[in-house]
């Protein structure tokens, strides 16, 4: 468990977030302006939901790592920053935080922030359907995460994989990787992933007009969601395929309850 406490450093986690998957937040001291600002941007975007604050202060992290020349909590800044973008669906500015982090973070002694950065990266190629360049950072992610012995967090790269074979079609594959991540992630820190995971085996169905299963998988994402209050995004995808499945199952009166909430949460 240390090392999870380590890949915890005040936020996500997901990313993403519990991705809120909260990746890195750490139970860390507060000991300078740095870890201070990066400890409010994170405050602001996961209890205030205020994204232009949270910007603003992690910028102010960053910019104190840098006068300060602390390295690490440089690469922490725009990791957090970089989640945040991928958060909010600017996707290059994501990825351009990204490779600042990676870029900063020392390679000689990688630690799990270094491989969070990685996956961040891997999960806007893969947004940008860029599959090959995505599976590249997943296995720099994957070969880190097994260095270190973190071996949970291997099914955050799992879940990437089961997607990857969604989108080529390879459904059979996709439902077996997938229903894996479900069953080995006990960890309530991973519930965005096992969340995620339930979503894409409901696309999956979805995809192959098994509409009544399709709407079991996201009902079960939609349960397994129930208790996290920071990661809007999944709530929004979740509460909209719920909406048209019920469409597609002739079921009029449900898919209006779901798209109720889904414009609920989207205002």
């Amino acid at each position: 468990m240390n090392l999870l406490k380590q890949i915890l450093i005040v936020f996500l986690l997901v990313t993403c977030t519990s991705y809120s998957q909260s990746v890195y937040k750490d139970v860390a001291k507060i000991n300078d302006s740095t870890d201070y600002y990066l400890e409010i941007g994170l405050f602001n975007k996961e209890e205030k939901k205020s994204i232009s604050k949270s910007i603003l202060f992690t910028e102010k992290a960053i910019s104190f790592a840098k006068n300060k020349q602390q390295k690490n909590k440089l690469g922490i800044g725009y990791l957090q920053l970089a989640t945040i973008y991928f958060d909010i669906e600017k996707n290059e500015l994501a990825i351009d935080n990204f490779i600042r982090a990676i870029n900063v973070f020392d390679k000689k002694n990688p630690t799990t922030n270094l491989a969070l950065a990685y996956y961040g990266l891997g999960k806007c190629y893969l947004k940008k359907n860029k599959i090959g360049v995505a599976e590249i950072y997943f296995e720099k992610a994957a070969s880190l995460y097994e260095e270190l012995n973190f071996y949970e967090a291997i099914e955050l790269i799992n879940l990437q994989k089961g997607i990857i074979n969604k989108e080529k079609r390879k459904f059979a594959n996709a439902t077996s990787i997938l229903k894996s991540v479900i069953e080995n992630l006990t960890e309530d820190t991973f519930i965005t992933t096992k969340t995620e995971a339930y979503f894409q085996l409901g696309e999956i169905e979805m995809a192959q007009g098994n509409y009544t299963s399709a709407i079991n998988y996201y009902n079960l994402a939609n349960k397994s969601n129930t208790n996290n209050k920071t990661d809007f995004g999944i709530s929004k995808r979740i509460l909209k395929q719920l909406s048209v499945g019920y469409e597609k199952a002739k079921n009029p009166d449900q898919s209006l309850v779901y798209l109720k909430k889904y414009s609920h949460l989207s205002d």
